[in-house]
């Protein structure tokens, strides 16, 4: 059991920081206290399957995934994942990616 806390709590760490949300304003959004929240992404709570679900649903974590222990595991969760890292980076960073998938997409 400990190490789903931990996987699920560093999911939630990760995802959330992705979305640029505080532990407040997600506590929030799920409508539970922040101290929680703290204690879910340090792996020493563990929260019933409903604030599980209510939690990965505002971070797009894709449920099924976590219990294989691959977040990543298809293409639609890593296409899903790039669409967060783009949408809070720079144009500047945008640009440097657009140039990298170019050079793939050559390669293939």
């Amino acid at each position: 059991m400990q190490d789903i806390k931990k996987l699920v709590g560093s999911l939630v760490k990760k995802n959330r920081k992705l979305l640029k949300l505080t532990q407040a304003e997600l506590a929030c959004k799920v409508g539970v206290d922040p101290k929680y929240i703290s204690r879910i992404e340090t792996g020493t709570s563990y929260p019933s399957l409903s604030v599980v679900e209510k939690i990965f649903k505002i971070l797009n974590i894709d449920i099924g995934n976590v219990f294989e222990k691959k977040e990543l595991a298809n293409r639609e969760a890593m296409i899903d994942n790039i669409n967060i890292y783009l949408q809070n980076t720079s144009l500047k960073n945008v640009k440097i990616i657009k140039n990298i998938c170019d050079t793939l997409m050559l390669e293939d």
